[in-house]
């Protein structure tokens, strides 16, 4: 299941503004991340500004600091052990793509234009392309999506391909 959460940094607010004036409501989520459970305990897989990193959900996410937080769901069968497996090697050891999230994200909400690169780096990811890379890798759901180079939590929300539950 994917998480795509809403914040008020300003970071998260620059984000926010050009996605809804580019798309509309569905736009006020900034951050996704792939839900994954150990052992009765919730966790997220995301790409946050230190890496790809494994968070404790309820820990992290129960603060005030997000204002909405809601579950995507696929609505395709997916194993959650192979989820888990295929992450594993990226935890702790991938970078996060500062210069993707903060010049080419950017230009696309502005102008519904890529130019960044169209090659997949699996070296460092923005949240989006974290998500999207992994349920491609494993479900190939990204055929109605735009290259998985620049996916962005709008994208994610927008998917048809995916249930939305409310969390908070």
């Amino acid at each position: 299941d994917i998480m795509l959460v809403q914040t008020n940094t300003i970071l998260a607010r620059t984000i926010q503004f050009f996605q809804k004036l580019r798309y509309g409501e569905g736009g006020k989520y900034n951050h996704a991340g792939v839900f994954e459970w150990i052992d009765d305990v919730l966790y997220v897989v995301e790409a946050i500004k230190t890496g790809i990193q494994r968070t404790d959900f309820v820990k992290e996410y129960s603060k005030d600091k997000y204002k909405s937080i809601i579950c995507l769901k696929p609505k395709f069968d997916i194993s959650k052990s192979a989820f888990s497996t295929f992450m594993q090697p990226y935890i702790g050891t991938t970078k996060y793509d500062k210069w993707d999230l903060a010049w080419y994200q950017l230009v696309r909400m502005v102008t519904g234009s890529w130019i960044g690169s169209s090659i997949i780096h699996e070296k460092h990811f923005i949240c989006g392309q974290w998500v999207a890379y992994c349920y491609n890798k494993l479900a190939g759901y990204t055929k109605e999506m735009p290259a998985v180079t620049y996916i962005a939590p709008i994208d994610l929300y927008l998917n048809t391909n995916f249930l939305h539950f409310v969390i908070k």
